[in-house]
Parts: C-alpha cells; structure tokens; sequence
C-alpha cells in the first residue's frame, strides 16, 4: 500500500491523539509539542479542522478537542450495528446486574474490533472505555474468527502465524471456543503484555517483528488459556473475561457481549456466568432474526 503524505499523516496522528484523550483539551502549544509539529504547521491544520467541525475549539482559552463532525462520522460508521446494540442494552443491563461484572458489546468494522457499547462498573477496574477498538492480528479476535468462513480464518492465521505449529495452537484455541459456545480469557502476563503490543502498534503496518511478537505472545496466551478450557469446579481463577457471540440472519458473528471485572471465581461460578452469557446471546440473535452458522444456512437453503 501507498505510504499517506505527510500532512495526512499528522491529520491522523492528531485525531488519534485526540480520541485517546477524549474528556481533554489541549492547547496549540501543547499539541505541537506532543505530536512533534511545528507550531505555523499545527495552526493552520486545528484552524482548518475546527472550521470543518472535526474539532470543537473553546471559545474562550482557544484549546481543542474532539468535534461534533467527529461524532457523526462514527456514527455513521456504526449504524447497522447501533441497531444491534439497541436490541441488546436491556440483556446488557441484566448481565450486568446479575453477575456483578461489567457487559461490553464489540463489532467488527474492517480489520478493527472496536467498543460499541459499556453497561455497568466492573468489581475489578478494566480498561474498556467506548469507543477502544484494537486490530484483529491473531490471536486478538478470537471470537469473531472461531465463526469465521474458512478462507477468512485462514487469511486472518497468515498476517501473524509463521509456523504449522501457530497456526495450529491458534486453530485448537478457536474449535475450543466453538465447542463450549463461548470464550474465557485468562488475566496472565501473555494478555497483558499483548494489550499493550496492540496498543503499541495499532496504527502501523505489519512488519516481521511485529509479526514475530505476535505470534510468540500467540503461543504464551494459547498456553495460559488452555488451563481454562477444562474448569475444575471448586478451584478458584483469575479470568479477564468472558466472551460470546450474538449472529446476524447470515450467520456471521454481529457483535460480541463480554463480561469483565470479575474478582477471583470457582471453575463452577465461570461456567453459570458463561450460560447466563451465551443464553442472553442467543436471545439478542433471536429479537434481530439472526441464528448460528449453521442454522442460518439450513435457513437459507430451505427459502430456495
């Protein structure tokens, strides 16, 4: 792909910047000195920005956030699964209530899982602000792979999995969330240290030592949730959380509700969250007319 030009790219950094401090202004000064842009340079780019609405400059101190144009270009961008979301917030509200976690719905848009929706406060703080979203690289993304058409799946392993053997670690962690219905994800060092290599190359091109992190961090998080996926009913764990899939009338995964923050928990308290989880998914997937992979083809071969 073509490399953007350099006044593109200082757009994109800014507006970056700008949504990892959402709640936040900042002056001319400040931004030219934290995004390294000369001050004659940054003046005319806010001034053009905040004209256009992309920006919202204070009337009185002339600092800069995020503007209302911002706003509806996301919007727009998730419109169809806004809808989704609408039908889940009351299955949201009652997860949350009764499990005393915090409910989180993702989507796919492109190549990014992004944070469309957050009900509740977590016993444990999270980091899950609405709006986050994070690159699909294997093995981020699981979910929404674990039902992915096999050319998806398989195109998804190539942007990280070098060898037969991550690509088949990866490949045994997907049929595991298949098989149960759902994903728990461990709170170890693998995870953590992978949240912040995504963080960390979130905007860039995939390099061969980003690909060689990846899949080394891969094999470590495959190693750390494997222990989860046979659940001893009176030991305790430390989990990040659990994942599962609502689907659209095609089958394919529309979002995703996560339940995060939870202290320690048995093996048995992990599974009767996940049931509450996936049966709520399934009742989302029904109120939109959607159904699993495989009863949404059988669906659509018997309206032929």
């Amino acid at each position: 792909m073509p490399r953007p030009s350099p006044s593109t790219s200082r757009v994109i950094d800014l507006l970056n910047f700008l949504g990892e401090h959402p709640r936040e202004f900042f002056s001319l000064s400040e931004l030219a000195r934290r995004l390294d842009l000369n001050k004659a340079t940054a003046h005319g780019m806010l001034g053009a920005l905040a004209d256009a609405g992309y920006l919202f400059r204070h009337p009185v101190d002339k600092t800069f956030t995020l503007g209302p144009a911002v706003v509806a270009l996301g919007q727009a961008a998730v419109a169809a699964e806004s809808k989704v979301v609408a039908f889940a917030h009351a299955e949201m509200d009652e997860l949350s209530r009764s499990t005393g976690a915090q409910c989180v719905a993702s989507t796919a848009i492109g190549d990014e899982v992004v944070i469309v929706a957050v009900v509740g406060l977590a016993a444990v703080p999270t980091a899950s602000d609405l709006g986050y979203r994070a690159r699909i690289y294997p093995p981020h993304g699981l979910v929404f792979m674990a039902w992915g058409s096999e050319s998806r799946v398989d195109e998804w392993l190539r942007t990280v999995s070098e060898t037969p053997a991550d690509r088949k670690r990866i490949q045994e962690m997907l049929d595991d969330i298949r098989q149960r219905g759902y994903s728990v994800a461990a709170h170890g060092q693998a995870r953590s240290r992978l949240d912040r290599v995504m963080k960390e190359f979130q905007n860039e091109a995939l390099t061969p030592d980003i690909q060689r992190t990846l899949a080394a961090l891969g094999a470590e998080l495959a190693r750390e949730e494997r222990e989860l996926s046979k659940l001893v009913p009176d030991q305790r764990y430390q989990i990040r959380s659990i994942s599962a899939p609502v689907f659209d009338s095609f089958g394919n995964v529309a979002l995703v509700l996560i339940l995060r923050g939870f202290p320690d928990l048995t093996g048995r308290q992990i599974k009767e969250h996940a049931e509450t989880l996936v049966a709520a998914c399934g009742r989302v997937t029904k109120l939109i007319g959607g159904a699993p992979p495989r009863a949404a083809n059988h669906q659509r071969a018997s309206r032929r």
